[in-house]
């Protein structure tokens, strides 16, 4: 079990098909994600292959193949019998009905083959997917030579986009060509259940292709997911950029966008720029792994992300931002007028001790932003925590401030007062999620306060004791929770109070200071307000 690879087939012993699935168990390192994922992987298979695969084959063909149908071609070269297995079960998911997902990867295709015309007919008749993925799909070593400006990915038959009932398609490492891409086009148009479209290193071999899939994304009334990814847009990049952004500036159903890996540079900074100023949709907006520094950021912010109040989650990790980005975002932080962002995600930006400190002390003004992660700058670690404590002192909005806070592990070398401060910045953190800042709103209104923070408090109380005792210790203003005098202290908890202005509360608590226990009264008529009569 402790090889690099180890491949495990198990096959329950149950007379149904659909309970007896086969599982691959995959310990790689690689592919932990994927373990206990029900799926049929091609790429090795032991003596019991032909069993195997009759089985496989005639689950689908029954309709008792329930899970995401799965089939890799890693390991094919020389291995007959794992093409005819995937030959069948194609052939099978053309007639299907209980398969909803399909995943078919890292396998190489002739053109006009069986496997080809196969996997075209499966997709194109099978009206049940409602998910296709197809990643590094390779053309054959045959078909490249052939022809020499072929893409050396397999080319998508353009009758896989014929079906109208697909919810999600992912396409990674495959190429299409104009008829594909009309085709394409067309599903996004007429489609009312596609919502998601992912494109990662898709190649598309003919660059007016491009233009019958913008004319469907403008018009789609669906779609709400569009990723473009590691995208090579050729020597065309600056002009097909600029007008796939011009299209889905007149979208009104995408709310989650991403253009990462796609080399984006100030000048692409002004497309965005102009995109958000006209687009009110979107809500989620990626742009990872491009080339904006300072001054694309700049113009990203000042023309286009501070006039859009729809925008509620920015990405741009793995961009050379630098200290001159962190000092705009900053500036940005501080403006309430401007600033309507809820997450806001900076992970390996390259951001120097200046840059972070710069940012920690602008979110003590700053009360929209529930989400910041700064993960990969190393300064904002080592050197911010003290800035980060005293902006939480009055920042309660804040939620996450890291994807993955600091061990003790990996504060020792800071010593223990760095130590000390992440621990309360991490308790401040949870505090603000469990709504700490209710506790100092209506302040006038102590009863709608008392309604808005008890549950919080209450389902707190076994996992947190330490937020529970900050929610107790801090709400004495409003006067809904206060300790029992001496004088007052029931013994009997069980006693009846009927008639009596206060009830007892089953919590026990210790005070985080002295480790005495402490004893709350709840009023009646906060109980009331919380609990139904029967409780």
């Amino acid at each position: 079990s402790h090889s690099a690879v180890c491949k495990m087939y198990l096959i329950k012993s149950q007379t149904s098909i659909q309970r007896s699935f086969l599982r691959s168990l995959d310990f790689s390192k690689q592919n932990k994600n994927d373990m206990f994922r029900p799926t049929f992987w091609l790429g090795r298979i032991d003596n019991r292959a032909a069993e195997v695969a009759d089985e496989m084959v005639a689950s689908i063909e029954n309709n008792q193949w329930t899970k995401q149908l799965y089939i890799d071609g890693i390991g094919w070269r020389g291995k007959r019998i794992r093409q005819q297995t995937a030959l069948r079960i194609l052939q099978g998911l053309s007639q299907n009905t209980s398969v909803s997902s399909f995943l078919f990867q890292n396998a190489e295709l002739p053109a006009h083959g069986e496997m080809d015309a196969a996997l075209s007919r499966a997709l194109s008749q099978n009206t049940n997917l409602h998910t296709i993925k197809l990643r590094n799909l390779k053309a054959s070593m045959q078909d490249q030579r052939a022809a020499s400006n072929l893409s050396r990915y397999y080319k998508i038959p353009a009758s896989v986009f014929d079906s109208r009932q697909v919810k999600n398609v992912h396409l990674a490492k495959v190429s299409l060509d104009l008829e594909g891409c009309r085709s394409l086009g067309r599903l996004v148009h007429e489609s009312t259940s596609l919502t998601t479209l992912d494109f990662d290193a898709v190649d598309i071999n003919d660059p007016r292709g491009w233009l019958p899939i913008m004319e469907a994304l403008a018009a789609s009334s669906s779609l709400k997911r569009l990723t473009l990814s590691n995208m090579d847009l050729a020597g065309n990049a600056k002009h097909l950029v600029a007008q796939i952004l011009s299209s889905l500036s007149v979208n009104q159903s995408i709310t989650t966008l991403a253009m990462e890996g796609m080399e984006l540079t100030t000048s692409d900074a002004h497309y965005v720029a102009k995109f958000l100023c006209r687009n009110k949709h979107v809500t989620d907006l990626s742009l990872r792994r491009n080339r904006l520094n300072g001054e694309a950021l700049h113009v990203l912010l000042e023309t286009g992300v501070s006039k859009n109040t729809t925008l509620g989650a920015l990405r741009l990790s793995w961009n050379p931002l630098q200290d001159d980005g962190a000092r705009l975002i900053s500036q940005y932080l501080k403006s309430q007028d401007s600033c309507h962002l809820q997450e806001l995600c900076l992970v390996s930006t390259e951001l120097g001790e200046e840059g972070c400190r710069a940012i920690a002390k602008a979110l003590k003004r700053n009360i929209g932003l529930h989400t910041l992660a700064m993960d990969g700058n190393a300064p904002f670690k080592s050197f911010c925590g003290d800035d980060i404590l005293e902006s939480l002192q009055s920042n309660m909005h804040l939620k996450a401030i890291l994807e993955q806070m600091p061990s003790s592990l990996s504060l020792e070398k800071d010593g223990k007062e760095s130590n000390k401060q992440w621990e309360q910045i991490e308790f401040l953190l949870r505090a603000n999620r469990a709504h700490r800042r209710e506790l100092f709103e209506d302040v006038d209104s102590p009863s709608s306060s008392t309604q808005a923070v008890l549950p919080h408090m209450l389902a707190s109380a076994s996992q947190q004791p330490d937020v529970l005792f900050h929610f107790l210790s801090n709400s004495g203003p409003h006067h809904f929770l206060r300790p029992l005098p001496r004088s007052e202290r029931i013994s009997d908890t069980k006693e009846s109070m009927e008639g009596s202005k206060t009830i007892m509360a089953a919590v026990s608590l210790k005070s985080p200071c002295s480790g005495k226990p402490l004893r709350f009264t709840f009023h009646h008529q906060t109980l009331r307000a919380i609990f139904p009569p029967s409780a």
